[in-house]
């Protein structure tokens, strides 16, 4: 009990909570307390501190948030930003770049134990989160860098981004493919039963497809660790084309992040793994122009790729099409003419749905920017597939 107490009391990140999130931090405290530990001690009033910091006011209501998805969220807003060009875009580039850069992590965590020769360089999905970052928000950081500071612009992003690549690589698991976090703890008995209640996680196609599309951003399309990620995803293809995701819902998130890293390490538009995964895309675009998958896809096959069009569905389905070569096709065309019809007034896209998943075993969530990073990331892929420039 002492020994885990002060391992606990050791590992607190510099904001006061434990993994940057509201449900990690609390259970630490509970435990702290079933341990005799004071509410007095500089450790229980930091993560109280903490916990407060997770309460959001919002039209006359408070509420928890158990985390906060900043680092996501800034990095993707900032491809997107960037890929929509305009002038506003160069002036968002410059903080959003400098804060990337400060929220890198360059400790060692929790995540060395299990890796040979550690160097840290990835970063977290929370404010903090410096004793476990993962791989999948590590891709987006480096995706985004790359998209405003091209390799020899900048020799801090450039030094930012050796380590990345060099953390990425130590995380790459034994059969080619990456998991948000630490390889070798897939290794652990009971595995699959661990995993479906979110105590670990597999290796996965969105989160290898995400990290071969940095490799290429970063220069390293054609290494040996590109071409083993490759070589996992099309082991792991379904039989009907698609993949599988982890994080979000379900075969459209996996096909899609699949299509797009496979696609910017250089996989060509007729290979048979991209043809035969735009084969199941188009299969299940809905006849109002957009694509969805409910939640229930998950625990029944019968929802896989069925559900009501939700713009960031739409777009990941887009995105993967345009990067497989069919920009200039009639279903991308009514997949755009969707999310160009269902747009708001401000802006902004409604969707209610949850089309994230945190535990297999019935916990999902939204994020209130996903649902316009993704459609500007989708049209703006197919303006510069038209037009022949770069995303």
């Amino acid at each position: 009990m002492d020994k885990a107490t002060r391992w606990l009391v050791d590992t607190q990140e510099t904001d006061g909570s434990w993994g940057g999130n509201w449900p990690q931090t609390a259970n630490v405290l509970m435990g702290l307390d079933a341990a005799g530990v004071r509410r007095d001690h500089p450790s229980v009033v930091a993560a109280l501190s903490a916990l407060d910091r997770y309460v959001v006011e919002r039209d006359g209501q408070r509420r928890i948030e158990m985390w906060t998805s900043v680092v996501m969220d800034t990095a993707l807003a900032l491809s997107a930003s960037a890929a929509a060009g305009g002038p506003g875009a160069g002036a968002a580039d410059g903080p959003a770049v400098r804060w990337l850069l400060d929220n890198q992590v360059t400790e060692l965590g929790d995540w060395a134990v299990l890796t040979k020769d550690p160097v840290p360089g990835g970063w977290p999905y929370e404010f903090t989160n410096n004793a476990n970052p993962d791989a999948d928000d590590t891709a987006f950081a480096v995706v985004a860098l790359r998209r405003v500071r091209p390799p020899g612009s900048d020799p801090a992003v450039d030094e930012a981004c050796r380590r990345a690549h060099r953390w990425l690589l130590s995380q790459q698991c034994e059969d080619g493919g990456w998991a948000a976090f630490e390889p070798l703890r897939w290794r652990l008995p009971g595995r699959s039963r661990l995993a479906e209640i979110g105590f670990l996680e597999a290796p996965s196609a969105d989160v290898t497809g995400h990290v071969l599309e940095a490799l290429a951003a970063d220069g390293h399309a054609e290494t040996p660790a590109a071409r083993r990620g490759v070589e996992w995803l099309r082991r792991q293809q379904r039989p009907d084309g698609s993949w599988p995701g982890w994080w979000a819902c379900y075969h459209l998130h996996g096909t899609s992040a699949a299509v797009t890293g496979m696609a910017a390490c250089g996989v060509p538009p007729g290979d048979p793994a991209l043809r035969r995964a735009c084969e199941w895309l188009l299969a299940h675009q809905r006849p109002d122009g957009g694509w969805g998958e409910s939640v229930r896809a998950l625990h029944d096959p019968e929802w896989i790729g069925r559900g009501d069009s939700t713009p960031s569905q739409t777009a990941w389905a887009l995105l993967a099409l345009v990067a497989a070569g069919r920009a200039d096709s009639a279903p991308v065309r009514t997949g755009l003419d969707f999310l160009v019809r269902t747009q708001q007034a401000d802006g902004d896209w409604a969707e209610p749905w949850h089309t994230w998943v945190v535990h297999h075993d019935g916990l999902y969530w939204r994020d209130s920017l996903l649902r316009l990073i993704y459609p500007v990331l989708a049209m703006a892929a197919h303006r510069a597939a038209v037009e022949g420039g770069a995303a």
